[in-house]
């Protein structure tokens, strides 16, 4: 039931990012809401499986965004820092089992978190669409209020589905 239930809000942040938030822009960027999949993916699942699932997610948004496999990228790339990421703030002891939350890891290791998962997302969408440095502040403007712009609303999102149990 459990696979159900992530299943369903897998599709429905996927959805949500296609026909709401990749239409709204603030200084080039969109909020990513599909990267909440990769943060809040349980640590238990084989980071094997983790990536292909970042690979899906990515390709499912290049086939409906025409962006020729820079989500797929993106999304296989930060699948693939995220645990190493994730164990630069919370001893792998800490979190054997469930997904990271504000809760489990307490506010300030679960922004650094978060954070770090956003810049790699963001650099590797953003660097491999642009393919050059050529406008370097208009990239760095887009790559900054994305970052900002998912790190609210993610977090905003984490607050209100914040539970007290571990």
């Amino acid at each position: 039931m459990s696979f159900l239930i992530s299943l369903f809000w897998i599709v429905i942040c996927i959805v949500l990012q296609i026909l709401v938030f990749n239409h709204l822009s603030l200084a080039g960027g969109v909020v990513l809401l599909y990267v909440y999949v990769a943060v809040k993916m349980p640590v238990e699942i084989s980071r094997q499986i983790q990536i292909l699932l970042g690979f899906l997610i990515g390709l499912i948004l290049d086939i409906f965004c025409n962006t020729i496999g820079l989500h797929a990228f993106a999304m296989t790339t930060t699948m693939w820092m995220r645990l190493p990421l994730l164990h630069m703030f919370v001893l792998a002891e800490d979190i054997k089992t469930g997904a990271p939350t504000l809760h489990r890891l307490g506010i300030q290791n679960f922004y650094r978190f978060l954070l770090s998962v956003l810049i790699v997302h963001c650099l590797a969408l953003y660097l491999l669409e642009a393919f050059s440095l050529f406008s370097l502040s208009a990239l760095l403007l887009k790559i900054i209020s994305s970052i900002a712009m998912t790190f609210v609303f993610l977090i905003a999102i984490e607050m209100a589905t914040r539970r007290k149990s571990v």
